[in-house]
């Protein structure tokens, strides 16, 4: 989906529609002290009041933590959405119509059928929290108990039971046509002869980051050869599988009232449950087993810190070797919390109560440890050809670490595995010859700026405001690496200020994004942050360059790699551009 521009006018008109004290009041408790209003602050833990509502001039600022801002990035923040998103809930709150960038009649008839699904997808779980009480749901009830849910744990997560079609008779009463059931995926059928397709199961709402119901998980209550033990609502206009995140309304409103350290991502929908149950509140599952990039882009918006506990069977843990990647790429801080062979968390809080799974997530691995175990335990290293298999592929792993120091952290496991002794398998590591294409090379210096962004948005907020601190006299482009930079400042260069109307949505979202930041300002802090950008550029190229001297096959080719090494050196020393 293409991403949203609204104009500065309209922005505008948004922000001045929505106090800032009433909004913020809506989410915690406000007191007025003086002239400004105070509150804990939603964004870090603490005792004492240092959150700061400014009603005068409409801002917010944490003197606690440093967090300030208009009201549209204290709604992005305390919901964890996106910049158009937060508009658009404030321009509903407002009721200022959102400006239409399709055919207009089209839009309005789609959020019309969009709110008749919610409103009949809502309506749904009460009637199916409902059935779980009433004498013809034994079944459910037996094995509701069985699994020891508690009364608290079936009111927390909705859980309820399908008895039938009953749900499509009461619902027709209620009003919901037969065409908003079957978009709701809730009805299936033909020619007046319609059921309920999650029929005689129990049910596990999915509810999104707003906690309106969206669409369901059911799971059978009897053993079958032809019936899936799950069934999920198939996708529809506000059911997306590989988006949709079990538990992230609740982790999303633990974020409001305390700090949240990390999340912990498991499996399923009864391991949330259960995770829950025992007092682990920031546990959450994607929907279906296999986490997409969509999924981890959600849950970086709510925390940083992820542990991964995946059944510790060997689906769990080729499930938790493609979570890594996706994780990584999103910028995630992980560990991986390593259950007993064959367990789930469900099996071992059974087993072990709160305090062992509390151990076992205080003693989460790395995932460059993790699958040092994982090889150790596949390979035989009492045999020649087991214990070369191992080394060479344990090699390869720590290779992907960055500093020296960390490889030695993980080399050194190596060495105490295998006998091997850490200066070999240093010398091995280091002489290991891989060649990095420019494709490559270009991944490394944008993971550079993503670590450095702060230091680029304001470099660029203020050339692009025409600060008169800003001017450079190089390019600045030769020391960006993102595509998304580049084009921007291609585009100010070319058309000065006419050249927001030149720009992509995405581009015009990103320059909104910069301007609405609150930073530091002044020369020495834009001196400073450019050469930050500089140094950072040239370190990259002085790994590069050092990679490639090691795999040079000729003298010319060293001969050149080590006047561009040199020039890169002096550039360093002599802080020279």
């Amino acid at each position: 989906m293409q991403k949203k521009f609204y104009s500065s006018q309209w922005v505008d008109q948004v922000k001045e529609k929505n106090d800032i004290v009433q909004v913020i009041s809506s989410y915690i408790n406000v007191s007025k002290r003086g002239g400004v209003y105070w509150a804990l602050c939603p964004f870090h833990h603490e005792k004492t009041p240092s959150f700061a509502i400014n009603e005068d001039e409409q801002y917010y600022h944490c003197f606690g933590c440093g967090e300030g801002g208009n009201v549209i990035k204290f709604v992005q923040q305390i919901e964890s959405i996106s910049f158009p998103e937060a508009v658009e809930k404030l321009a509903e709150r407002a009721g200022i119509e959102i400006p239409q960038f399709e055919n207009g009649e089209q839009i309005i008839k789609n959020k019309k059928t969009k709110e008749n699904v919610l409103n009949a997808l809502n309506a749904a779980m009460e009637i199916y929290q409902n059935n779980l009480y009433l004498p013809v749901a034994k079944q459910a009830q037996e094995y509701v108990k069985m699994r020891n849910f508690k009364k608290s744990d079936l009111d927390k997560f909705h859980i309820g039971y399908s008895n039938g079609n009953t749900l499509i008779n009461e619902l027709l009463k209620k009003g919901y046509s037969i065409e908003t059931l079957e978009k709701a995926g809730i009805l299936g059928g033909e020619n007046n002869k319609y059921y309920d397709k999650l029929s005689g199961r129990l049910i596990f709402p999915v509810l999104n980051s707003y906690g309106e119901c969206v669409g369901y998980s059911g799971r059978i209550l009897e053993k079958s050869d032809y019936k899936a033990k799950y069934k999920n609502t198939e996708q529809t206009i506000v059911f997306d599988k590989s988006s949709l995140v079990y538990g992230l309304n609740l982790l999303k409103d633990k974020k409001r009232n305390e700090p949240l350290n990390e999340i912990i991502l498991v499996e399923g929908q009864i391991d949330v449950i259960k995770m829950h149950s025992y007092g682990f509140t920031s546990t959450v599952a994607s929907l279906g087993t296999a986490l997409t990039e969509k999924h981890a882009n959600i849950l970086k918006r709510v925390c940083d810190n992820i542990i991964i506990c995946y059944d510790g069977d060997l689906a769990g843990q080729k499930a938790s070797l493609r979570a890594i990647p996706i994780l990584e790429k999103e910028g995630f801080n992980i560990k991986v919390a390593r259950l007993p062979n064959g367990k789930d968390p469900d099996e071992f809080l059974r087993e072990n109560g709160a305090k062992g799974m509390e151990n076992l997530l205080n003693k989460a691995i790395s995932p460059i440890e993790y699958k040092l175990q994982l090889l150790l335990e596949k390979n035989d290293i009492s045999k020649p050809e087991g214990k070369a298999t191992y080394l060479k592929n344990a090699i390869e792993i720590v290779q992907q670490v960055k500093t020296h120091s960390e490889r030695d952290v993980y080399l050194k496991i190596i060495s105490n595995e295998s006998g091997v002794p850490i200066d070999i398998l240093r010398r091995d590591c280091d002489n290991h010859n891989f060649k990095q294409n420019e494709n490559e090379e270009k991944k490394v210096l944008n993971s550079v700026e993503n670590g450095n962004k702060k230091a680029i948005k304001f470099v660029l907020k203020s050339v692009l405001k025409g600060e008169n601190f800003s001017k450079v006299d190089f390019d600045l482009k030769k020391y960006l690496a993102n595509p998304l930079y580049i084009s921007i400042l291609n585009k100010f260069e070319e058309f000065k200020e006419n050249y927001t109307s030149q720009l992509s949505e995405e581009e015009k979202n990103f320059v909104l994004d910069i301007f609405q930041e609150k930073t530091p300002g002044g020369k020495e802090y834009f001196d400073q942050c450019i050469w930050k950008i500089v140094e950072d550029n040239l370190k990259t190229k002085q790994l590069i360059l050092n990679e490639k001297f090691k795999i040079a096959e000729t003298k010319e080719e060293r001969t050149e790699i080590l006047n561009e090494l040199k020039t890169i050196i002096n550039q360093l020393n002599e802080r020279k551009i």
